[in-house]
């Protein structure tokens, strides 16, 4: 039942409009970032493909799943809401527990599918006609596989659960959108302890997103 249920969320997502733009949006995004020099980090004998300026890209643009998995949590979580099917549902053979779980990993799902389209266009970049071949090396898949687990799937998997469970106990879509915003703001603090020149565990730990442990930990 759990397996038909995700495939019917992950279906319904993937229909949307909304799921296309941003996929197509990162996809640009990917592939410009990725084929020009200039958001290359260290000098000139890093290349643009390399671990580090890519894990820095991935890491700061999984900021998006804050954004896309709320709009994925008010479409699909609370879509019986919105409807005013929530008695319906309810009275179904489905256990609640089976399908909130099941809308949770599509929210996930989909906010990783939509995020993957840097991740594609990341690969693609290097390809580009206009590149400069002396600003890349050979392609490594492990360049891309780590740090699109560590920041891609994980990152939207912390957003997916926090929405979720403030969806299905709350049941107002203002608030998730709120909390979306309270993730931002967490994540800014983080910014602002790291530029009052703490401690750098203290400062990496005050970004729920790794992208500053990330930087802490290449900086040299």
């Amino acid at each position: 039942m759990l397996r038909s249920l995700l495939a019917f969320e992950i279906k319904l997502h993937t229909r949307q409009i909304g799921f296309w733009i941003a996929f197509i949006v990162m996809l640009a995004a990917g592939v410009l970032f990725s084929s020009l020099d200039v958001f290359t980090a260290g000098g000139e004998r890093v290349k643009v493909n390399g671990a580090i300026p890519i894990a820095q890209l991935m890491s700061n643009f999984s900021l998006f799943s804050i954004f896309f998995a709320a709009v994925f949590v008010v479409t699909g979580v609370m879509r019986d809401d919105t409807h005013k099917a929530v008695e319906i549902i309810h009275a179904t053979p489905v256990k609640t527990s089976e399908m909130v779980l099941a809308r949770m990993l599509g929210v996930w799902f989909a906010t990783v599918l939509s995020l993957g389209g840097l991740a594609v266009g990341t690969m693609l970049g290097p390809f580009m006609p206009w590149i400069d071949s002396e600003a890349f090396q050979s392609f490594n898949g492990l360049h891309y596989l780590q740090p699109f687990f560590l920041f891609i799937l994980i990152n939207a998997l912390f957003v997916s659960g926090i929405y979720t469970a403030i969806a299905t106990t709350t049941r107002n879509r203002t608030l998730v959108y709120v909390s979306a915003v309270g993730l931002l703001v967490l994540y800014l603090i983080g910014g602002v302890v790291a530029g009052e020149d703490p401690s750098e565990w203290v400062a990496a730990l005050a970004d729920p997103f790794g992208a500053y442990a990330l930087s802490v930990q290449t900086q040299y």
